[in-house]
């Protein structure tokens, strides 16, 4: 085994050091990718839990020229505004629906998409909760923690962890 001075030691962990952090960070995002992924295939189809729609829900949705028993789907805004962020600095990720005035057709006024999507993951006096957030990190977390472990490993063995297409904004 090769004799490496304490200088040399500390320059490799150093290196190894960099290494993970950099990997990390795009083992965030693409964790965070998975579970976006996850949350936006879930809406228009009933999940686990979910109560039916309301035969004046369906009646109203048929009536705007929308499938009848498509939950949390109606024009796509919802879906369009499930964002994820990676936060270099705290080394940690979200995946959420963000303050943003959309035009709303159901409303028929221009709404905040984050109102409507707390709404529906948590429910209010009038709509059930049909949570999409919660549940899509749930379902995925082993997949992301496998990710996060690889990008170490990756890093450890002095290799940079691969990148895909979504990373291109990371560096």
């Amino acid at each position: 085994m090769p004799k490496i001075s304490i200088a040399q030691a500390i320059s490799r962990f150093t290196e190894i050091g960099l290494r993970v952090h950099q990997n990390n960070v795009r083992a965030l995002d693409k964790g965070a990718s998975i579970i976006q992924k996850e949350a936006k295939s879930s809406l228009g189809h009933y999940q686990d839990g979910w109560p039916e729609l309301a035969e004046s829900t369906k009646d109203e949705r048929e009536r705007q020229g929308f499938p009848a028993d498509e939950p949390l789907e109606r024009d796509g805004i919802l879906k369009k505004n499930i964002k994820r962020q990676v936060d270099v600095e705290s080394m940690s990720a979200s995946v959420g629906v963000p303050s943003k005035m959309v035009e709303h057709s159901y409303a028929m006024k221009a709404v905040d998409i984050a109102t409507i999507a707390k709404a529906h993951e948590h429910g209010t006096d009038r709509i059930p909760p049909r949570p999409f957030l919660g549940p899509a990190a749930h379902r995925k977390g082993d997949a992301v923690a496998k990710v996060v472990g690889q990008a170490t490993k990756y890093a450890i063995k002095n290799h940079q962890y691969p990148r895909t297409p979504e990373d291109a904004d990371l560096d």
